[in-house]
């Protein structure tokens, strides 16, 4: 004899096993680079897109810079984009060109990313944060904490291979 909540048990069981997909970006989302010009994710479209959330305070943010400027360049030639967004407000963006130049690093650096465009991009609370688009803006990736080079190659390799083979899980959160 089947119990009654064996169904709803079983249905229950069905949705968990649901794998976690791709998931349409916020587009009203705006920034600005450093010279005052207007920037949306939905420029990004077209090819793959690695975008790192952070601050000129966060000293994890510093160390994975390193990481993604190699990264950036590696993956240069399949014009995958790597932006850097930062979470300094209108007072500390004077630190950003100190903080880009003791590091070498190159990115496109946009500003005007705050608290609450990690929470509308379910990105946690605080930084590093990394996304990953892939070439139609959808997010194939979450990374809350330092992103390593293995986080993003297995999901860019998904994203350049036309989305072939197992997905990556897309929320990755790692230790500060």
């Amino acid at each position: 004899m089947h119990s009654p909540i064996q169904p709803a048990a079983l249905a229950l069981l069905a949705a968990l096993c649901v794998p976690v997909t791709a998931e349409p970006i916020a587009h009203s989302l705006t920034f600005q680079d450093r010279t005052g010009h207007s920037h949306t994710f939905d420029e990004l479209r077209g090819h793959p897109a690695v975008i790192n959330f952070w601050a000129t305070w966060c000293g994890p943010c510093k160390e994975e810079m390193p990481r993604l400027q190699k990264l950036s360049e590696s993956y240069a030639p399949q014009n995958v984009a790597f932006i850097a967004i930062s979470l300094d407000a209108p007072d500390t963006r004077s630190r950003i060109d100190s903080v880009i130049q003791k590091r070498n690093f190159h990115l496109p650096i946009w500003t005007g990313a705050t608290d609450a465009t990690l929470t509308e991009l379910k990105l946690g609370v605080l930084v590093p944060a990394t996304l990953i688009l892939d070439s139609d803006g959808e997010i194939i990736g979450k990374i809350e904490g330092e992103a390593s080079e293995k986080d993003i190659r297995s999901r860019l390799t998904w994203a350049l291979n036309g989305h072939q083979g197992k997905q990556p899980n897309v929320i990755q959160k790692n230790d500060w």
